[in-house]
């Protein structure tokens, strides 16, 4: 991101020789020169507004990196992992609740509850993501 801020600089800073030396443009020869010189300025200054926005979306995308990583940094504050699932943090910070899938937790940043099998002896399956879990590693957790 540096570079393309000190590209967009120079582009600037070039422009702006270019309007110094129009002003000071004070005879026949010296405006045609000024004519053409007009051109590379818009050039430049269309080159340093292309660079500044690829620098606000980089900026941009940026922010909403960063505001992922803290929702996740908050939801794993609010969760204990309990065998192979999480958990809402219960009294004492121990699990409780119905778990949520490990792998959609720690890929994906969600919070999604596993579906429970009717009985014991069946597995356990993410409606997500849909991995598969054994009953005896995932079971709810009544404080």
């Amino acid at each position: 991101m540096i570079a393309e801020i000190n590209i967009a600089l120079t582009g600037i800073r070039s422009a702006i020789d270019i309007a110094r030396a129009l002003r000071a443009a004070d005879n026949a020869a010296a405006i045609a020169g000024a004519r053409l010189q007009i051109s590379d300025l818009v050039d430049k200054l269309v080159d340093a507004k292309e660079q500044f926005t690829e620098i606000s979306n980089l900026v941009d995308a940026r922010d909403r990196e960063i505001a992922d990583l803290k929702r996740r940094l908050q939801r794993s504050a609010e969760v204990v992992k309990h065998l192979g699932a999480y958990y809402d943090k219960g009294t004492q910070d121990r699990p409780a609740g119905d778990p949520y899938c490990s792998r959609c937790f720690e890929v994906e940043g969600l919070l999604v509850h596993i579906t429970l099998p009717a009985h014991q002896n069946a597995g356990t399956t993410c409606p997500q993501c849909r991995q598969q879990f054994p009953w005896s590693r995932t079971p709810p957790i009544r404080d």
